[in-house]
Formats: C-alpha cells, sequence, structure tokens
C-alpha cells in the first residue's frame, strides 16, 4: 500500500494516480471483509483525492470507486459506510466547492452510492420520518436524482434510474411485512454490482450458483488479478508516463 499511496500524491502524474486508485480497489477484493483498519488508512487518502478539484476527473473518479469498494467489501461496520455515502451525495451535486461537476464524476459517484446503498437497511434508505433520522437518504436526494434523470449524459441518466430503481425497491420492500427483516447484503446479489464485487462474493461464499459456474466466475477473477499484475509490470519497464491516455 505505501507504494500505491505514493502514487495518489499530488506529484506524480494523472496516470500514477489513476492507476494506484484501480490497484488500491483490487486490493478490497483480496483482503476480503473485516479490514476495518485497512478502509480507515485509505480513506484518510482517497477522500482527500475525491475532494481536490484539480485533480483530473478520471483520478477523482476512481478514488471514489476504490474508497466506496473498500468500505463494501471490507469493513464490518455497517454504519461506517455513511460518510462515503455523504461524500458521493456531495460530488454528484451540479456544483462542487464552487466548481461544476463533469457529468462524468457525477455518474460515477452515483453508481458509487447505489452500492453502498445495499449496506443500509430499507428503513434509513427510503423510509419517511425515522425516528432520530428524518426522512431517508434516497427520498432526500430524489429531487438531484430527478435533474440526473433530465440530463443529456447518457451514464448520468443511467446511474441516476439504477439509484430511483433501489429506492423503489426498498419502499416495496418496507410495504411487505415478510420482507420487512431481509439483510441488506441480499440485496447486493440482486443489483448489478461492479463484476469485481459479484465474483468475489461468488467465489468466497458459492451459495447461488453451482460448482461449474463458480470455477467460472474464478476464472474470471483470477484473469482480473492477472491483469493488474501485468499492467503494474509494465509500468515497472516503461514508467507511468509513457502507458499512454487514461482508461
Amino acid at each position: 500500500m505505501p507504494i500505491c499511496f505514493n502514487g495518489i500524491r499530488g506529484g506524480a502524474s494523472p496516470a500514477e494516480q489513476y492507476a494506484s486508485c484501480r490497484v488500491l480497489e483490487a486490493t478490497s477484493i483480496l483482503l476480503g471483509g473485516n479490514n476495518d483498519d485497512y478502509c480507515e488508512r485509505v480513506s484518510q487518502k482517497l477522500v482527500l483525492v475525491v475532494k481536490m478539484t484539480q485533480r483530473a476527473v478520471q483520478v477523482r473518479g476512481a478514488a471514489l470507486k476504490a474508497l466506496s469498494m473498500a468500505y463494501f467489501v471490507c469493513s464490518s461496520n455497517v454504519g461506517s459506510s455513511d460518510r462515503i455515502l455523504d461524500l458521493c451525495e456531495q460530488v454528484c451535486a451540479p456544483e462542487y466547492r464552487g466548481e461544476e461537476v463533469p457529468a462524468s464524476l457525477r455518474a460515477t459517484a452515483l453508481d458509487c452510492w447505489a452500492l453502498l446503498s445495499t449496506t443500509i437497511e430499507d428503513v434509513y434508505l427510503a423510509g419517511s420520518d425515522v425516528a432520530g433520522n428524518g426522512d431517508g437518504r434516497g427520498l432526500v436526494i430524489l429531487p438531484l436524482l430527478s435533474d440526473c434523470l433530465n440530463s443529456t449524459n447518457l451514464d448520468l441518466r443511467c446511474a441516476a434510474g439504477e439509484c430511483v430503481a433501489l429506492i423503489h425497491e426498498a419502499r416495496l420492500d418496507l410495504g411487505i411485512e415478510e420482507d420487512e427483516g431481509e439483510n441488506a447484503s441480499e440485496r447486493r446479489y440482486r443489483r448489478g454490482e461492479s463484476i469485481i464485487a459479484v465474483v468475489w462474493r461468488n467465489c468466497r461464499f458459492g451459495k447461488r450458483f453451482g460448482k461449474r459456474v463458480c470455477r467460472l466466475h474464478s476464472l474470471i477473477f483470477i484473469l482480473h488479478i492477472e491483469y493488474c499484475i501485468n499492467f503494474l509490470i509494465m509500468v515497472r519497464i516503461l514508467g507511468w508516463d509513457r502507458m499512454g491516455s487514461l482508461n
């Protein structure tokens, strides 16, 4: 991790910062659950990257993805993702710190919000007049989501639509007595998570799929890790600046 932390420092090139964030995202998958110390360590670095408006948009988006994946996979405390959800809501607004937020970064923030929203209970996502909390997070940001749905950017509209669908699903679950006690992790399988999170969970728990499918997912996961390793080797050989434009 020290190498990745050095890679996201202000003096590094955008390509190095971006690659470091992606490696930290993959590291969350390798470490697995119950690694709250890791969440705290990466949070101290990545939150600053996301908040720095002078950083490249791709770098800030990659930092937010790595941060969200760390709390989604590694955190054992359900409530610990609240401040990351707060950050996602701030970044997906039309303006952040007095500057206009690019549509691509707003879409990434909503994707991360959707991922982390599956870690909280339905009542805190879509409940009304929750004791001590007011309305759920989803209801509070509905006006923002409505604005995103009217955007000309397709990715932003799709991300907003997914968030609205999650909120609506939570509202339906709250209205059906037998579903009120549903475990939040169950929803993680039903939403379109990033493939790396799905692969990690299926390889580790493998309850929903047969052995053949789990082996296939294991192969995909291994190929992904090999890609990351090969990428780092190429960076080591060629240098950050020669790796081409950001993906």
